[in-house]
């Protein structure tokens, strides 16, 4: 199982707005860092927004922006599923050249709320929002279906975090579980 350290950091400017950063840092099944990224997600209205992230992987800034946002709504009841389309954006910029190539990929998906349930993980046993996403990448012929089941803080310090994701593509990819072993938070 891969492992994941989190931080959250200060407010920052991002895709038009001045969103809370969150620094993600993957570690292996050895326990070997990777890349880390940063992540800006905000509460806005009742809804959890999520604008986008950045990651400086070996020689590449690599940038990735929801046009629109990602929403969805924070009070959801068993069963309740928010629906929604938007675009990633992605720009890969070579730190070598300034070299630049840039994507664009639409996305539609279904995130439906289960329920809470007791999740025992490394940090401690936590009452979890779990949800499953099914996610439609591209179109046509190109367009691929991922569906992830996640599990989130209900209540406490953490309240909102991302705790465990368990990702099950539709296609020869590999089933993947990461789980959370530290959440730091720094002052805003």
């Amino acid at each position: 199982m891969n492992r994941t350290v989190e931080t959250v950091g200060e407010r920052k400017s991002f895709a038009g707005a001045t969103p809370v950063t969150v620094k993600v840092q993957p570690h292996d099944t050895a326990g070997n860092p990777s890349p880390a990224a940063e992540n800006y997600h905000d509460l806005v209205n009742g809804n959890v927004i999520s604008y986008g992230s950045i990651a400086q992987v070996a020689t590449q800034v690599i940038t990735v922006t929801f046009d629109p946002p990602v929403a969805g709504p924070v009070d959801m009841q068993p069963g309740q599923v928010a629906s929604g389309s938007y675009k990633i954006k992605t720009v890969v910029v070579s730190t070598a050249d300034g070299s630049k190539i840039e994507s664009e990929y639409p996305v539609s998906r279904d995130l439906t709320y289960v329920g809470r349930e007791a999740l025992q993980t490394e940090m401690g046993t936590f009452n979890a929002c779990k949800f499953t996403n099914k996610q439609t990448t591209g179109t046509g012929e190109t367009a691929f279906v991922t569906t992830f089941t996640t599990w989130v803080a209900a209540e406490g310090a953490h309240r909102g975090q991302l705790l465990k994701i368990h990702t099950l593509p539709a296609d020869s990819r590999p089933e993947v579980t990461t789980e959370r072993i530290k959440m730091t938070y720094t002052p805003k």
